[in-house]
């Protein structure tokens, strides 16, 4: 049973893509607010999109207006009197007449100024929202995905990136013969094995791509991983597969692992494991899965998904290091800063002189002067006496994967309602403090994906998870440099986090590396899949 979700779709909704006020050329809208100089910004409509609903963005009502025309004329000329640079960077009208002869056409429609630049759209009948595109004043503007040009006020995309902000991964079209990592059980019926995501980094000695799946074993779908995870070691000559199973490289209980390379080219591995010992795991195991799949809790499967919660335990992070991808790993070390109640989803990156830094779930941030010393480690932005520094404040988010690339740390992560891939970014100052309890500032510049894939041959497919994001760089290139692939974990049929049905494996996505491709911002439309899919 395909999902129904929220996905990018190339433009069936999109309405005018400029309109013009106050003297505004046939592709411009242009803004003036008393003696201050004419802006030129581009107006993209779409019908039956809400931009103007998170709980966690602030918003300016602009009163009582009868249209989207007029709406985004106001927003236009809006102007925040405490900031004069800020800009309305979305309209929302509402017009959701009430079910009531005593209503007025001042109650319903409405129009909203959004100021973040923040693109996070939701399906709704009831609302029409336009995106204001206004000229970029520097790199910033464009999520430091892209350059600001000076003279045309637009951002130039790199090739792996577009959209107003380059906040959008250029994602091209999957072979269907190469879906990633689509692990069978030769033993078991040929049954799929569920596994969820994979970093994937290029061996330039073994000339191969080498990548740590989570595997759920004994048959089970991902609703049993607290219980039935473990890290497999994967290998293949493609980023899109296929990729053959090598070996376990970490026993159950461990999950997602974050490897990146360090200083001197060593292997280094952060993965979550349990305070379980083997006889208490043993009897939490769920030992009646079928073909990739998990039934509802029984004696034989009695934990999921963390319940029943007298059954929950705390999740420990260990680091390990190796030479090369094959091995031997280290001992594991535990990181106890990091070792939380419930699963972090951290994700590590390290620099140049040995530092790191560490992105958990909410997008808290650590830093450690030293990655390899545990007690190097301290929360980034943490006041006295708290644990944790702030998390992103924009939009609540989950499992993050970080990098940095020329002095700005840049991040994916999934976002929950909407439940979208989202790109964020932070610069530190030049005289940062990691250790001053001042905050890293990340902005989520919007949507870098949806659930929505498209095929070579045409179709596409809406899987009803897409989470667990990994960026695999080029052969021989730096982190942060030429992206070529996106790896996620999916599920293609059921609900989530419903019983059955929670088979999942690791897509991976070819990322374009040529410039010039279209750089309009997309809309976002609730669309059935053109295809049907069978795990």
């Amino acid at each position: 049973m395909p999902c129904v979700g929220l996905h990018v779709h190339a433009a069936a909704s999109m309405v005018a893509v400029l309109i013009a006020f106050g003297g505004g050329s046939p592709t411009h809208a242009r803004g003036r607010s008393g003696d201050e100089p004419i802006h030129e910004v581009d107006v993209l409509n779409f019908e039956g999109i809400d931009v103007c609903s998170l709980d966690t963005v602030a918003y300016v009502s602009l009163g009582a207006v009868p249209s989207l025309v007029e709406c985004t004329a106001r927003a236009i000329r809006w102007r925040n009197e405490t900031s004069p640079a800020s800009r309305c960077r979305a309209a929302c009208w509402s017009h959701n007449k009430p079910n009531t002869m005593l209503s007025t056409d001042d109650e319903f429609q409405r129009c909203t100024c959004l100021e973040e630049m923040l693109w996070m759209p939701l399906p709704n009948p009831s609302v029409d929202s336009a995106r204001l595109v206004w000229p970029c004043r520097d790199n910033s503007d464009c999520s430091y995905n892209g350059h600001c040009d000076d003279k045309s006020g637009r951002c130039h995309c790199q090739p792996a990136w577009k959209g107003a902000a380059c906040e959008e991964l250029n994602l091209l079209p999957v072979d269907k013969s190469r879906l990633g990592y689509r692990a069978r059980n030769h033993t078991s019926n040929n049954s799929s094995i569920s596994t969820w995501g994979a970093p994937i980094l290029w061996d330039e000695t073994s000339q191969q791509w080498h990548g740590w799946a989570s595997e759920m074993t004994l048959n089970c779908g991902i609703n049993a991983w607290q219980t039935n995870s473990q890290l497999v070691h994967i290998v293949g000559e493609s980023t899109s597969g296929p990729f053959r199973r090598k070996e376990i490289t970490r026993p159950v209980f461990a999950h997602e692992a974050s490897v990146v390379r360090g200083p001197e080219g060593e292997w280094v591995m952060l993965y979550s494991s349990s305070k379980f010992n083997a006889t208490e795991l043993a009897k939490l195991t769920c030992r009646t899965c079928e073909s990739g799949n998990t039934p509802s809790i029984s004696a034989a499967c009695p934990f999921q998904r963390g319940y029943p919660r007298e059954l929950a335990h705390n999740f420990k992070q260990m680091l390990s290091l190796a030479q090369n991808p094959n091995g031997p790993w280290s001992e594991p070390v535990e990181i106890p800063q990091l070792s939380r109640p419930w699963d972090w989803n951290t994700a590590l990156t390290i620099n140049a002189d040995g530092s790191a830094v560490a992105l958990l779930r909410a997008g808290f941030a650590w830093y450690a002067q030293n990655y390899s010393d545990p007690g190097s480690w301290v929360a980034v932005g943490a006041k006295t006496g708290e644990s944790q520094g702030p998390p992103w404040r924009q939009v609540s988010v989950e499992d993050p994967f970080i990098w940095q690339n020329d002095g700005v740390y840049h991040a994916l992560a999934h976002a929950f309602s909407p439940f979208y891939g989202v790109h964020a970014y932070a610069k530190p100052k030049g005289n940062f403090d990691w250790r001053s309890g001042d905050p890293l500032e990340w902005t989520v510049s919007g949507v870098a994906y949806s659930n929505l894939v498209e095929y070579t041959d045409g179709q596409n497919y809406t899987f009803c998870r897409r989470e667990r994001p990994h960026l695999i760089w080029a052969a021989g290139a730096a982190e942060g440099e030429r992206p070529v692939a996106l790896i996620n974990g999916v599920q293609p049929n059921g609900r989530p986090n419903a019983p059955s049905l929670d088979g999942t494996f690791t897509l991976s996505q070819p990322i374009s590396s040529k410039f010039g491709s279209d750089n309009k911002p997309r809309d976002f439309v609730s669309a059935e899949s053109k295809s049907s899919f069978i795990l």
